[in-house]
């Protein structure tokens, strides 16, 4: 996704879970284009589903894996055409919906991905209603729908579907309903949350960050340096972790390492002004 409410872009990663809810087709012969599309062979996938898609105007597997070949190659509004042709024919396509729902999320046009994802949770395979027994795929794409929602400023109604049952593998629920709980300055909340995302993925660099954060807002200061030094030896290049861990160091007084810490966010991020503003502050007071 080209916009990002994370600081290092693992929005992506984030995202990418959602893939693991798709609904699987039953076993079948896979077809050229998806053995291609599979390989990563996107050219030569889009190549083959055209040429099957000229030969039979129905083969909807090829407009499938072309629309994701599309996808995958940033084309996003040739991949919503194909994913709108099977949905036009079979209007109750999970796979298609989630699919377009996905791609308009990559072109951050949420309202239309908030639709397709509410086409999916109330299909009537699973009886047409939300409030029925969730299946797996089903609850993933509540999961898209509240990230969508997130993104869209309807905090709201991305907490109502975070709050509805989960894939256990699925860190989203926790992570955003842990972003929108610090906006909202709950920061006990906010912490609850991102502990329960880094439980499920302890490598979740962001989560560090976010939670050293709330840490931060409640004057826990020894906690967020914890938190942001997991975030930087996860990432080194984590700019505006070292710059949040030095304003820490500062409340501390300990202007020595503010100092530290600070000048390598200013090398990392050298535009930043505020860390400029900052250093040079740690700087006084270290004398």
């Amino acid at each position: 996704m080209k916009k990002s409410v994370l600081k290092c872009g693992s929005m992506l990663v984030l995202l990418a879970l959602a893939m693991a809810g798709c609904v699987s087709s039953p076993a079948q012969k896979k077809s050229e284009g998806q053995i291609l599309y599979e390989k990563g062979e996107l050219d030569s996938a889009i190549a083959v589903c055209t040429d099957a898609i000229q030969a039979n105007a129905e083969d909807y597997d090829a407009y499938y894996y072309r629309g994701r070949a599309y996808r995958d190659k940033g084309e996003y509004d040739k991949a919503i055409a194909d994913f709108t042709e099977i949905i036009r024919v079979r209007p109750h396509d999970v796979k298609a919906l989630s699919d377009r729902g996905w791609t308009y999320m990559d072109k951050d046009e949420y309202p239309n991905a908030i639709a397709d994802f509410t086409d999916v949770v109330t299909n009537p395979i699973y009886g047409g209603r939300e409030d029925l027994v969730l299946l797996g795929p089903r609850m993933a794409r509540f999961a898209d729908r509240g990230v969508a929602y997130y993104l869209n400023g309807d905090y709201d109604l991305a907490l109502e579907d975070f709050n509805r049952p989960a894939p256990r593998f699925d860190i989203r629920p926790h992570f955003y309903s842990g972003l929108i709980y610090e906006k909202r300055a709950d920061y006990d909340r906010a912490i609850e949350s991102f502990t329960k995302a880094i439980e499920i993925e302890p490598n979740l660099t962001d989560a560090y960050y976010w939670r050293g954060n709330a840490y931060f807002r409640k004057a826990d200061y020894d906690r967020a340096i914890a938190d942001y030094t997991k975030a930087v030896e996860l990432n080194p290049k984590y700019a505006v972790a070292y710059s949040n861990r030095g304003m820490a160091y500062y409340r501390k007084a300990e202007y020595d390492k503010a100092i530290v810490d600070l000048t390598e966010a200013v090398r990392l991020d050298p535009d930043n002004e505020v860390t400029k503003d900052n250093l040079e502050a740690a700087k006084r007071r270290g004398k």
